[in-house]
């Protein structure tokens, strides 16, 4: 499936992969009666995976939510431990995320908004929505990561990537690094000015 496909490619969306979120969201909008328990992890990999690529590995750069889902999956093969237990012990353990989790957790008790097509309570799950937006966090325990995680090293590795994204950032002028993510009922955005040390982290229960 992945022949010729470098982690480095998908790491910044050059990989060819589409956004199987597109398909997904539309299947359970309000109304439809869509059993939503049928959208495991190895079932939307596999859809995926069987979708294919939109265009030749390496040759453009195209945001997709599918690349941060078989990501997810990478990790869980490379580690040997799940996608959940992984993070917990690398990062929220390590840098104290004491409020941060997963979708469906006992912590997971904020409601979202959204303004149509979607209910009240988010129809997303973790299994839908996994490591392209399963984690569930705070604006201070995203600040115990910024500050801890993405250091001048890490950021040179951004950079390295040669465009207008790299390993989960989108690339701005004068060392500003970006990212933004919208699920049906909530939105986020976070913004790191390295060269002025300041940075600003906004989460929102409505889209």
């Amino acid at each position: 499936y992945l022949s010729g496909i470098t982690v480095a490619q998908v790491c910044n969306m050059t990989a060819g992969f589409g956004n199987y979120l597109d398909t997904f969201l539309n299947t359970i909008k309000t109304g439809s009666g869509a059993d939503v328990s049928v959208y495991t992890e190895d079932y939307i990999v596999k859809s995926i995976l069987d979708e294919g690529t939109k265009f030749t590995p390496g040759t453009y750069s195209e945001y997709s939510n599918s690349g941060y889902y078989l990501l997810g999956r990478i990790i869980e093969q490379v580690s040997g431990e799940t996608y959940r237990e992984y993070l917990k012990k690398s990062f929220f353990d390590v840098y104290g995320m004491d409020n941060t989790g997963f979708i469906g957790d006992a912590a997971d008790n904020n409601k979202g908004y959204t303004v149509k097509d979607f209910p009240v309570e988010s129809p997303i799950t973790y299994e839908i929505a996994y490591s392209a937006g399963g984690v569930i966090s705070t604006t201070a325990d995203i600040e115990k990561w910024l500050k801890n995680y993405s250091n001048d090293k890490f950021f040179n590795m951004v950079d390295s990537a040669g465009g207008s994204y790299g390993f989960g950032w989108n690339i701005e002028k004068n060392g500003v690094y970006t990212h933004g993510g919208t699920t049906p009922s909530y939105s986020s955005n976070v913004i790191k000015d390295k060269m002025n040390k300041i940075n600003v982290i906004v989460l929102s229960n409505l889209s």
